[in-house]
Parts: structure tokens; C-alpha cells; sequence
């Protein structure tokens, strides 16, 4: 039977205000990839909005800034829980949320 090894950096932000962009820079240096996990809806969740701030800053053509695109072996992606209002059942509520075996999956493309 062959197992699968993930090699990931789980950054869990302590401040959402003041954003410390320069730890999600430097991961996206050592590990290539961006991918967000976030337990919120997927419209103006905190994921997508970390997502479009660290292309913003590529979009720029100053060269001090991060140049993002040059670091990422694909697109960056985001997962959320899914688009449905929560439900009641405490086991249908699990079951929305974002799960390790979702992620796995989400971390191959």
C-alpha cells in the first residue's frame, strides 16, 4: 500500500488587520504554493481576500515589491466550507466544514 506524504507550512494568522505579509511571502518561497483554508462562506471570506492581496502585490511592476507569480508552481487556491447556510445537525455541520482529506485533494492540482 503506498502512502502519500504532504509537505505543508501551516501559518495560522494571529492578526487579520495588521496582515504579516512577509510570513505569507516567505512560505510561498519555501513551499511554492498558496493554498487558504478558511471556515467561513467562500464569498468575502478572509482566504480569498489573502489570496488577492498576495496577487496584488505581484501586479505591480516596482521591483521591491514580491514578485508572486515567480515563486508559485500553479494558481493559488482557496477552500472554504461549502456555500450552503449551516445546518442544524451537528454532523451535517462537520461535514461541511474544511476537511484534511478535502485539502489533500485541493493540494494536488
Amino acid at each position: 500500500m503506498l502512502t502519500e506524504h504532504l509537505l505543508l507550512e501551516l501559518i495560522n494568522l494571529l492578526t487579520l488587520r495588521l496582515l504579516d505579509t512577509e510570513c505569507i511571502k516567505n512560505s510561498v518561497k519555501e513551499m511554492r504554493r498558496l493554498i487558504t483554508v478558511d471556515a467561513g462562506w467562500p464569498f468575502c471570506s478572509i482566504g480569498v481576500q489573502i489570496s488577492w492581496h498576495m496577487c496584488d502585490l505581484s501586479s505591480y511592476n516596482v521591483s521591491n515589491l514580491f514578485p508572486f507569480g515567480r515563486y508559485l508552481r500553479s494558481t493559488s487556491s482557496t477552500y472554504n466550507r461549502f456555500s450552503i447556510p449551516v445546518p442544524y445537525s451537528e454532523v451535517a455541520e462537520t461535514q461541511s466544514m474544511p476537511e484534511s482529506d478535502h485539502i489533500k485533494i485541493l493540494s494536488k492540482f
